[in-house]
């Protein structure tokens, strides 16, 4: 592989690269990445050149981009945080967590979020407005944040299938696990 363009370097450890706009003709598009600094940049391709979008806090450890929504996820230790990239701001926080996140990843409709943790479990949060919190019963809000316990090891990777009904999990000692959403049916 060769490197056909060298975008300006970063200010920290760059801590995720996502695609934005993918190139189309006559155009470069644009790269996003995060910092360790908490600084989130779009890179034009096209120029070389990035632009701050937003600041988060400091020391992510794991993050995640839903490019249809512009949402982007952040993980320190046992707490995430979503960012609508657009408006620049937070738009949801959940802090339910015993371990330390290890990996994010957002399902393809952009409106759950896994967790992978240290302790071997995966959770998937169905993030809502506080609007929308409001109008649901107990047992709804339970719904909202689901366990799937299996692995004996630290999780290192997670993937949703395209359709968003399965989604994978891999943990530190190389085992890989399917898992059939709890609200899908059973075909």
């Amino acid at each position: 592989a060769t490197q056909s363009a060298l975008l300006k370097v970063a200010s920290s450890e760059i801590t995720g690269v996502f695609v934005v706009e993918e190139r189309s003709r006559g155009a470069g598009g644009s790269v996003l990445s995060t910092e360790r600094d908490g600084q989130v940049l779009l890179w034009k391709i096209s120029d070389g050149e990035a632009y701050r979008l937003l600041e988060v806090p400091k020391g992510a450890s794991s993050v995640a981009f839903c490019r249809p929504e512009r949402l982007l996820a952040v993980s320190y230790r046992n707490v995430i945080r979503i960012f609508r990239i657009s408006e620049a701001k937070e738009t949801h926080n959940l802090s339910e967590f015993d371990a330390n996140v290890t990996d994010l990843q957002f399902s393809p409709d952009c409106r759950r979020v896994l967790a992978g943790t240290a302790d071997g479990r995966v959770y998937q949060w169905m993030f809502k407005s506080a609007a929308e919190i409001a109008n649901l019963s107990i047992l709804e809000k339970q719904k909202l944040l689901e366990a799937y316990i299996g692995h004996p090891a630290i999780i290192s990777a997670l993937a949703y299938h395209p359709l968003g009904r399965v989604f994978f999990s891999a943990d530190w000692k190389g085992n890989l696990s399917a898992w059939l959403n709890y609200e899908a049916d059973s075909f």
